[in-house]
């Protein structure tokens, strides 16, 4: 079974302002006979997997939605002390098929660590955040089958549940950095801090009550 990242990237950042995030793991059959694979983790209470098994066929692959869904506050990106087992997160895939032999076949288990901060420039991503795909594949063209499509559908039943269609970008989609990600979080924070501030300016010169209604229903314009 062969996969396309070897690390699981889920931003300190991000998971402590509480923004759904998930890595988006692709699966593939090499092999010239079914494969069954079952996907295990080290710490179960915090790491999510839809599908959390199945079977793939020769030359078939599918994409693995794989989320984090921990109540445990980290302390930092590398310390692991609050959680249970108190070590760096691991997500194990067994596998297991019949040769051509008719022998079964239990390769090791293939085992992709967690991180919890940014990926690198050099590193290979697929995460979805609050509901994008962010993805160096779309940048370096190196995935094949699910970037040809326009949509994908990646379902997510647990308490931060993310939505049912993600948009999957194309090469040409310059949208895709965290810096750009991290502007735009700025900007909204920048944006709903002028609201805030012009509601309490209305309030304190006595704004009559249906113009402040209006003016925080256009988003902190002006009402005239």
């Amino acid at each position: 079974m062969e996969l396309d990242v070897v690390l699981l990237f889920f931003p300190l950042e991000y998971i402590r302002d509480e923004i759904p995030i998930a890595n988006i793991v692709r699966f593939t059959n090499r092999k010239k006979w079914p494969i069954n694979f079952k996907i295990k983790t080290t710490h179960p209470k915090d790491i999510t997997s839809q599908p959390s098994n199945g079977s793939l066929g020769p030359g078939q692959s599918t994409d693995i939605l794989l989320g984090w869904e921990s109540q445990t506050a980290l302390l930092g990106p590398t310390d692991f002390s609050t959680l249970q087992p108190p070590r760096q997160p691991k997500v194990l895939v067994e596998q297991h098929y019949v040769d051509s032999n008719g022998h079964d076949q239990y390769p090791p288990n293939t085992k992709v660590p967690v991180r919890f901060d940014k990926p690198g420039e050099n590193d290979k991503y697929n995460l979805v955040i609050d509901g994008r795909v962010h993805s160096s594949f779309a940048k370096n063209k190196h995935r094949s089958g699910s970037q040809d499509s326009d949509r994908e559908s990646y379902t997510n039943h647990s308490r931060r549940s993310f939505p049912q269609e993600l948009r999957a970008r194309d090469a040409d989609d310059h949208d895709l950095s965290f810096e750009t990600l991290d502007r735009r979080r700025r900007e909204q924070e920048l944006q709903a801090w002028k609201r805030e501030m012009s509601r309490q300016a209305g309030d304190q010169h006595g704004t009559h009550p249906q113009v402040r209604k209006e003016t925080d229903q256009c988003g902190g314009c002006i009402v005239l």
